[in-house]
């Protein structure tokens, strides 16, 4: 994963939001304002490219900005920063958007939990983590036996 961060004139998204690039052939994946620039009426654009590329900083520089005006109507006024991330997401071979409690079961004290049960993001991670919890409460609800686990981690 490659995040770039940009000084841009001023911010196309308003608001706390990720803006997701859905052109299959786009490098972009994604793109989110963070803090406001210290320069008066400018903003700081983080990108992140997450598809497997050759191509020099230079290169990467160029489509970006290309893809930036293109999908977004954004012109960048300065290349800030590129950090590589080289496993920022898992490889998954089975990609799902949903899952069932049960299938976070692995057995009767063992739940999983993670973006990794469905895909690589922060809202895949938090359902699982939510389908794990009823998981677990759903096995406490039919198991009595099983209330000693609840003092004894609570």
């Amino acid at each position: 994963c490659d995040t770039l961060y940009f000084e841009t004139e001023n911010r196309n998204i308003k608001g706390p939001l990720i803006g997701l690039i859905t052109d299959p052939e786009a490098l972009i994946n994604n793109i989110v304002y963070t803090l406001p620039c210290k320069k008066k009426g400018a903003a700081v654009l983080s990108v992140t490219v997450v598809k497997t590329h050759n191509y020099s900083e230079k290169e990467l520089l160029q489509k970006v900005q290309q893809e930036l005006q293109a999908h977004c109507g954004i012109t960048i006024q300065r290349f800030i920063k590129r950090y590589q991330i080289p496993r920022a997401l898992p490889k998954l071979q089975n990609l799902k958007y949903s899952l069932d409690a049960s299938e976070t079961k692995i057995n009767s004290t063992v739940f999983l939990a993670g973006d990794v049960l469905l895909n690589g993001s922060l809202n895949s991670a938090m359902l699982a983590g939510e389908q794990s919890a009823r998981g677990i409460i759903g096995l406490l609800e039919e198991s009595p036996d099983l209330d000693f686990l609840i003092s004894e981690y609570l």
